[in-house]
């Protein structure tokens, strides 16, 4: 079955089984304590940077992989083949990072551990020169803020009914305490911020944005919205119909790299 890529942002495509596996990055084997920013590095230069010791050493793993993911979906659909490959690149690093911001909400979820997390994140970005995927992280951000109130067909719910009604009022008074909780925690005076500040409030909405996220629920809709949005900012021609078979290989990918960064933040706990 081919498709219509992003037309009305959602896809059409059965939900991935979590074992499909295409993207693991296994990291301990042992539960290890770090700081937030240590792990936060360690993690990131895997995706950024050659590797440093082993016999690995001085290769770009993470790029090799991406390659070979791309030439999956090429191989799937030769169409693929005209995509940009840096941007794939580009676009798929911005989307790792993202995943494993929502992971690292989930596992954690005390403010504390959730706010530098992001701050460390922007600035080791910007330390190494890719504010372009930061500024791609915030579109996948959006997508993933709006799963919280989404229904099936990938629809915003609306106060209209009971359900949207319920849920809506909920999401947002979940958000507006953390928010209030993580500006009183952070800014000395809110009704004055400061310039420095005023960033920290662009980290805070940033943040809340994650809770009530859920990309599994309602037939894995936030996953296949994810999906989308990718196949839409690397490119591709929302007229073409892009293979079920290449459609499936990205899915799961993108699911693969949630679940891979769920898994190995249980195998880490936080120094505080």
């Amino acid at each position: 079955m081919g498709i219509s890529v992003y037309r009305g942002g959602i896809i059409t495509i059965n939900p991935i089984k979590k074992d499909s596996g295409v993207f693991i990055m296994g990291l301990f084997n042992k539960k290890r304590e770090f700081g937030i920013e240590e792990y936060c590095h360690y993690y990131y230069d895997l995706i950024f940077h050659p590797v440093t010791s082993g016999s690995l050493a001085g290769k770009e793993v993470h790029k090799i992989l991406l390659d070979v993911q791309f030439n999956l979906l090429v191989e799937a659909d030769q169409s693929f083949a005209g995509i940009d490959r840096n941007l794939f690149h580009t676009e798929m690093q911005s989307l790792q990072l993202e995943l494993f911001s929502l992971a690292w909400m989930e596992r954690f979820k005390k403010g504390y551990y959730i706010l530098p997390q992001v701050i460390f994140t922007h600035q080791y970005l910007e330390d190494n020169g890719r504010l372009d995927v930061w500024d791609a992280m915030n579109k996948y951000n959006s997508v993933i803020g709006k799963t919280a109130t989404m229904d099936n067909d990938g629809q915003q719910m609306t106060i209209d009914t009971a359900l949207g009604r319920v849920l809506i009022t909920s999401i947002n008074e979940s958000r507006w305490r953390a928010f209030k909780s993580y500006l009183s925690a952070n800014i000395e005076d809110p009704s004055k911020p400061t310039e420095e500040e005023k960033i920290i409030v662009g980290y805070v909405a940033r943040s809340c944005n994650y809770i009530g996220a859920n990309l599994m629920k309602r037939n894995q809709i936030g996953s296949r919205q994810i999906t989308a949005l990718f196949l839409f900012r690397i490119g591709w021609d929302e007229d073409k119909e892009l293979s079920n078979d290449a459609l499936f290989r990205l899915a799961a990918q993108t699911l693969n790299i949630y679940e891979t960064a769920k898994n190995t933040l249980k195998g880490i706990d936080l120094k505080v």
